[in-house]
């Protein structure tokens, strides 16, 4: 861990996010938003409390994370996310008559490493 001067206080730099933990964090939003009852009747800090709290309870690690960390981590996710997409689409939109599901795929994923 890294220790810096910010605002006269010192922070502690967190560790990466694991696998597990991205995982984790995709399970607990999709449980929030996913909730018939409460998935769109709330505020924003509420519903990323939920998934903090969500997060927080499931994770099998002694890493504990903050609302603003999980935020931060989430727009990573979701950047890759649209990139993947995004790189979908276009090779579906030029899909050549006789390729399968497997070139499909292939393709896709050597467009996505690309960028």
């Amino acid at each position: 861990m890294r220790f810096r001067l910010k605002s006269r206080l010192w922070s502690r730099r967190r560790e990466h996010y694991t696998t597990a933990e991205d995982e984790a964090l995709v399970l607990a939003w999709e449980n929030v938003s996913l909730d018939p009852i409460t998935g769109t009747n709330q505020d924003g800090s509420t519903y990323w409390d939920r998934i903090a709290d969500y997060y927080n309870h499931t994770v099998k690690s002694k890493s504990f994370r903050t609302t603003k960390s999980l935020q931060q981590r989430w727009c990573s996710i979701q950047e890759c996310c649209n990139r993947w997409a995004g790189c979908m689409v276009s090779v579906e939109d030029n899909q050549p008559s006789g390729t399968t599901l497997m070139d499909l795929v292939g393709s896709h994923c050597s467009s996505y490493c690309q960028h």
